[in-house]
């Protein structure tokens, strides 16, 4: 049986305030859809994919199914 939190959204925003933006845009094209929690990540460690530094550039790549 499925939960009813079974659907994650991931996104990469350049500020916060495009969050509020999203979820207005969310909730007016689907109204069945609620979103119930919401995280914040200062910084990205991984990036699809890619290992990156603290300035956000790639370090190195990183297959997918493989660890760190």
């Amino acid at each position: 049986m499925a939960s009813p939190t079974n659907l994650a959204v991931i996104l990469n925003l350049r500020s916060f305030g495009h969050l509020e933006e999203i979820l207005v845009r969310i909730a007016t094209s689907l109204p069945g859809v609620t979103g119930t929690e919401r995280r914040l990540v200062l910084r990205q460690v991984k990036i699809y994919g890619r290992l990156v530094d603290e300035n956000g550039r790639s370090t190195r790549v990183v297959p997918p199914g493989s660890v760190g």
